[in-house]
């Protein structure tokens, strides 16, 4: 059991990580994702699968078919973040 979790939190880890990025955009990524379930999109960051954050990483859409309550709040996070 216990290696099936560390299994699971290792391929998270490494689904966590974008090589093709700088180390700005990473900890962006990180920043969000220590809060929020996030993924990668090729070099797109996926917030809780309804909001994406798309090079150059200065402003937030909703991805079709959701809501997008809480965009103004992501928004600000990205722009609190001076990239």
């Amino acid at each position: 059991m216990k290696e099936d979790a560390a299994l699971k939190q290792a391929q998270k880890n490494i689904e966590a990580l974008n090589y093709n990025v700088n180390s700005k955009i990473q900890a962006l990524f990180d920043r969000f994702n220590f809060t929020y379930p996030c993924k990668w999109n090729g070099n797109s960051i996926i917030v809780l699968d309804e909001y994406c954050i798309d090079p150059p990483y200065n402003s937030v859409t909703v991805l079709p078919n959701c809501e997008g309550k809480t965009k103004d709040m992501f928004s600000k996070m990205v722009s609190i973040v001076a990239l």
